[in-house]
Order: structure tokens, then sequence, then C-alpha cells
């Protein structure tokens, strides 16, 4: 097909029938307008969200990877297609599958010329909303890797949340809150997971080495699980999130490592508060204050889970350790389950 171009579409490729390379529900060009489209004023659909429509990185450009049609999403097109991207040098990949499940408003109203512009929902939209901010966040700061990108999105998160028709919700379904657009660009802090880390997942879910070379083709030299890996030392990987299991009248100590990201010279002290939304459970973290003396430094703070005496853990608690500058908030959530 000839199709004029003003260049944001840079690639495409197709992985099932060729007759079949057309995006005919407009899933595929809703999500790439998501996570990349540029600004365009005076969008609405009939009314609803008047004002300009822009997607979360609108100055980067887009290669589509169609892997999905209407009889399905095949696992070797899926596979096929990272492969592609990976060798075609993307830099963020978003993954938006499953086309047949959409939310979306009813057809065109009577007597309404079709509309520009369509209203969907669903995870498929949640994705591109994630993957333009991360794009952001790495045009302004191209030393960070996946793992400090992640960080910087998750712990500038707010708490804020809304779910309709819930009359509870917990951080098991909004995660770790409401993304910010800008607070990622700075965040201060940002905890770094290694390579090691997640091998070292690997283990302790219960795979061994040999098993684990299998999977990472690429892993430093000398690697081996530890010796006492169980899926309980998951709690020990350096994640902006920490999640520990408890029994009656038990304790957990868990560690993590920040990395101070500010520009500048680098000096900044950080304060700990600790909030916690249920009973029977304690938190302790030491030290009460982070003092960093320039950037790139890395300090490591301990914290202590432990039940109340006599008591055991009721279903699952919250709650958040959150170190504050002048400047910045780095909130970290955590969640205390019954083992």
């Amino acid at each position: 097909h000839n199709y004029a171009t003003n260049r944001k579409i840079i690639g495409a490729r197709y992985y099932n029938d060729p007759e079949d390379d057309g995006d005919f529900v407009g899933h595929g060009t809703h999500v790439a307008s998501t996570a990349a489209g540029v600004e365009v004023q005076n969008a609405s659909y009939y009314g609803l969200a008047a004002g300009t429509a822009r997607g979360g990185s609108p100055g980067s450009r887009i290669a589509v990877y169609r892997v999905c049609t209407p009889a399905g999403c095949r696992s070797s097109s899926i596979l096929a297609a990272f492969d592609d991207a990976i060798a075609d040098g993307v830099d963020v990949l978003s993954v938006s599958l499953g086309a047949s499940s959409l939310s979306m408003p009813g057809g065109t109203p009577e007597g309404k010329d079709p509309s520009m512009f369509n209203v969907i929902s669903g995870t498929s939209m949640s994705c591109p909303h994630v993957s333009g901010i991360a794009a952001v966040v790495k045009s302004h700061n191209p030393s960070f890797g996946p793992s400090e990108i992640k960080s910087a999105i998750m712990t500038t998160g707010s708490n804020r949340y809304y779910c309709p028709n819930q009359s509870f919700t917990t951080p098991f379904d909004y995660g770790a809150g409401e993304m910010s657009p800008t607070a990622p660009l700075q965040p201060g802090l940002v905890y770094e997971t290694t390579t090691v880390d997640y091998l070292n997942f690997l283990c302790y879910h219960g795979y061994n080495t040999t098993t684990i070379k299998l999977i990472a083709k690429s892993i430093p030299p000398n690697f081996a699980c530890p010796n006492n890996s169980s899926p309980d030392l998951i709690s020990d990987i350096n994640y902006p999130s920490i999640s520990v299991k408890l029994g009656k009248e038990q304790s957990r100590n868990v560690s993590r490592t920040l990395t101070n990201v500010a520009t500048g010279d680098g000096n900044s002290t950080y304060t700990l508060s600790t909030s916690i939304g249920g009973k029977g459970v304690n938190v302790h973290v030491s030290p009460s204050q982070l003092k960093f003396t320039k950037s790139g430094q890395k300090l490591t703070y301990y914290a202590t889970f432990s039940t109340m005496a006599g008591s055991s853990v009721e279903g699952d608690v919250f709650g958040a350790i959150t170190w504050s500058s002048d400047k910045f908030k780095v909130r970290t959530p955590f969640v205390v389950s019954s083992s």
C-alpha cells in the first residue's frame, strides 16, 4: 500500500496472513497513539473527554509489530516479534495483546457522523500509558536502566486511587499507585535491581544453575545459586516494593539499597516515615535518616517486620516506607501476609 507519512511510524511487520495486515478494530492504532501520539487539539468522543489528546511520549518514533488476528495471538508470533524488535534497535517495548477483549462505548449515535476518536478501556490501554512515561524518563535520564526507570515510576506514584463498584481496594488492585507524568523524571533516589538479583529470583523459585544458564544465555562469570535458596528470599531482591510472610510471633529482616540520582552537588538528607494499615504487625526501619554526599552514592537501610506478642497476621497488612527530602519523596509500598 502507498500511504502518506510524517515519519512517526518508521517500521511495521506482521506475522500472520499477509491479507490480514490491517488494524480493522482500531486496537493497535489506539495503543500506539496512547504511547507516542502527537498532540491533537479539539479531540472528543461526541463531547466526552474534550480537550487536547496526546501520547505519553509524543516525540518518540513508532515501530509496529502486529502479532494478533481476530483468531488470537500465537506464541510463536509474539516471540518472533520480540526478537525482531530487539534486533531492530527498539528502545521501549509496549506490549498490548488480546484485541478481542475491549470495552468501548456503543456505535455512532443516530444523526451523527462517525467520530474521528474513540474511547477504549482495558489492560491494553494501561500498558502504553506506562510505556510512554518510561520513554520520557529514559530520554531525560539516558543512563537509567530498566530497573531504575521502573523504580522512578513506582516510587513517585500517588496512593490516591479510585476503583468504582469496589467497597475496599488494596495495592493488589492499584499497585504502587497512580503514576505521575512528571515526578519520575527526577525521582531523587532509585532502586537498582541487578542482573544477579533477577538470576537469584529464578534460584529462589527452585531453578538450578544449569537450568538458569539455558534461560539466560549471558550470566556473570562464576555465578551460582545460593545454597539456601527458597521462595522466602525473594523479599531480599532490591525491588521498589517489599513483600514478606510472617507466622505467629515471627519477625523478618530485609534490606534495600537506594542510589542517589539527584542532579547538582548530590548533598541531600532523607528522613524516614512509615505507615501501616492493619493490626498485629510492627515495622522498624534503621537508620532513620539517609545522608547522601554525592550523586551516584548508594546507601542501605534495614527493615524488620514482626508480629506483635501473642498475635498473628490476619489476611494481608499493607503499608509504606517513605524517604523524604526537601525536594523529593520516595515511597516504597509493602505487604505483610500470613505464612
